[in-house]
């Protein structure tokens, strides 16, 4: 087995930082959409079954988790925002896509860190790759996937 650690290149994570916004940006937006329409499906699955359906209201909070790792997890390895603005998420020694399992582990340190803290995503101004805390706590990393 080799010492030898695989460095992502300085231009696979150069420029990321602000397409990582425009990508949060656009998920936001896409994640805004869909809550929106199952809240109105649950309102009207609701009325229909007199009260029942609307206990499934209290699954909504997981909806951005489970769209963030199942994405991250896919064979696409970025959610529909990331796509479009050309990144992506690799572990960071060989950048393969991240398995199942990294991605829920990735988006879980994700949403403790904006729960918890928010501003501590200023962490990437400050790393060498422009990685999070969630990034670096994970052993992923972002890059430019053209």
């Amino acid at each position: 087995m080799s010492d030898f650690t695989y460095q992502p290149e300085a231009r696979a994570t150069r420029e990321v930082l602000g397409r990582r916004v425009l990508a949060w940006v656009i998920d936001v937006v896409i994640l805004a959409g869909v809550l929106i329409f199952l809240h109105l499906f649950l309102g009207v699955l609701g009325l229909v079954t007199f009260g029942l359906g609307w206990i499934l209201y209290v699954l909504l909070p997981a909806v951005p988790f489970v769209y963030s790792a199942f994405f991250v997890g896919s064979s696409l390895s970025a959610t529909p925002g990331m796509r479009l603005v050309g990144i992506r998420v690799g572990e960071h020694d060989t950048l393969r896509r991240p398995t199942p399992l990294e991605a829920v582990v990735w988006t879980a340190l994700y949403v403790a860190s904006m729960s918890v803290f928010a501003p501590i995503l200023l962490v990437a101004l400050f790393t060498r790759e422009n990685r999070t805390l969630h990034d670096i706590l994970s052993g992923l990393v972002v890059v430019a996937s053209r």
